[in-house]
């Protein structure tokens, strides 16, 4: 039953439109715990950010970034973010 739950948490947290997702200590630590995986949480955030760039999510995925970058020691690297940024003004 555990799993059945946690399968439909993490789908939600990565797939659904809803802003109280957007919790960075919440994501922080299911990232941490290897139950969402960097590489899947990057692809979603990527495609989120491409067809609604709204800010509350703009906000989200630069403060999640910014979190696992900065604990000591980082839980991910820098290259393990590929959202792309060549739309840098």
């Amino acid at each position: 039953m555990f799993e059945d739950v946690a399968k439909g948490a993490i789908s939600w947290l990565l797939y659904a439109e809803d802003e109280r997702k957007l919790n960075i200590p919440v994501t922080v630590t299911l990232l941490c715990s290897g139950l969402v995986s960097t590489s899947l949480q990057d692809q979603q955030l990527a495609k989120n950010l491409f067809t609604d760039p709204r800010p509350s999510l703009q906000n989200f995925a630069a403060g999640l970034i910014r979190e696992r970058l900065s604990n000591d020691p980082p839980i991910a690297s820098q290259s393990q973010w590929t959202i792309d940024t060549s739309w840098r003004c």
